[in-house]
């Protein structure tokens, strides 16, 4: 019977073929979305965009669809760039059957990316909010408040992981002993990204108040509701970010999920 090759042994990939899928998808989305933003801003309706594409598909969503084949692509070029992987036999409890250590990248330059979905937020937003298109459809503000929620959940990613580099730092829970149950919410899951983006996000669109009340987008008492609500969920996300230490993993190192 022959011998099973050792799983720490496994060929991966290189990383190219993803970044260049994840480049070709990123330009796609990219000009789609200023596509669709320019015809709804017009007042044009956005059916007659795209006639390849099928008419029950929301052409809303095609710029959606496309960054996510991007950040899959990108993301994961990156992991085979820069990262270490180790895999293991799949077992019950254990967690995944793979764990990347990725090499940390200067805290300046992660500050630096950071600025980008600042900016991306703060076109889709705020200059929208300040500056009303005349003859905008309901299309182009579905667009900006849909495309500002991720704008300013990604924001708020990046502001978990700036956290937990900070506590790293300055020592914390670096005398309390490992949890498993940390182990498996931050270091598998990374429980912690997921509430900061809600709560980021939800912060994010609350600037839609301030539009004319015959937008119709967002009145002030939903949008104090929506930021209290954001706000309370970034500080969970920090309490859970400083809990998530447990783990007892370095920031760098992740569990796959299966």
């Amino acid at each position: 019977m022959p011998k099973r090759a050792d799983p720490a042994t496994v060929r991966l990939p290189p990383p190219w073929p993803f970044y260049a899928a994840g480049a070709i998808a990123l330009a796609l989305g990219v000009g789609s979305l200023i596509q669709l933003l320019l015809t709804s801003a017009a007042g044009d309706e956005l059916s007659g965009l795209y006639r390849t594409v099928a008419d029950d598909i929301p052409r809303e969503a095609i710029p959606g669809c496309l960054l996510l084949v991007a950040l899959a692509g990108i993301f994961t070029g990156e992991l085979l760039r820069r990262a270490s992987w180790r895999f293991r036999e799949m077992r019950v409890l254990q967690g995944g059957a793979s764990r990347v250590r990725i090499r940390r990248l200067p805290l300046g330059v992660v500050i630096a990316w950071a600025v980008v979905p600042v900016v991306i937020w703060a076109a889709l937003v705020l200059w929208p909010v300040a500056a009303p298109p005349p003859r905008a459809s309901e299309d182009f503000w579905f667009l900006t408040l849909f495309y500002g929620f991720i704008a300013g959940g990604v924001v708020g990613v990046f502001l978990i992981s700036l956290l937990k580099r900070l506590l790293r730092r300055a020592g914390v829970a670096r005398e309390k002993a490992p949890s498993a149950a940390w182990k498996t919410l931050s270091g598998s899951w990374r429980i912690e990204h997921w509430i900061g983006f809600l709560g980021a996000a939800l912060v994010a669109v609350a600037p839609f108040a301030a539009l004319p009340e015959d937008t119709g987008l967002m009145p002030v008492e939903l949008a104090v509701i929506v930021a209290v609500l954001g706000a309370l969920l970034l500080v969970v996300a920090g309490i859970v970010t400083a809990a998530g230490l447990r783990a007892g993993l370095d920031e760098t190192i992740a569990d796959s999920v299966v």
